[in-house]
């Protein structure tokens, strides 16, 4: 369950990415026959995405601590991360 609800996550924030790069990688022409490919639009649904995934996040957060869930990170995570 929060596997799925964190690569819900995942995908919010990446669809953000990529619409944030639309504006970027559009003629002001396309921007104007396409108001997807503009930056205001691309700010909009970035905030969105950010907003709903702070909401997600802090769902899980709290059911992790309700439920005493035990996550993987901690001691034995850390010794396979380099510093």
């Amino acid at each position: 369950m929060i596997e799925n609800r964190l690569e819900f996550v995942i995908k919010r924030l990446t669809e953000a990415v990529e619409v944030s790069d639309q504006p970027l990688h559009s003629t002001p022409t396309e921007q104007d026959d396409d108001y997807k490919k503009t930056f205001a639009y691309a700010t909009g649904y970035s905030r969105a995405a950010m907003q709903g995934s702070l909401e997600e996040l802090q769902e899980v957060l709290n059911k992790i601590r309700e439920d005493k869930v035990e996550c993987s990170f901690g001691s034995e995570y850390e010794k396979d991360i380099d510093y």
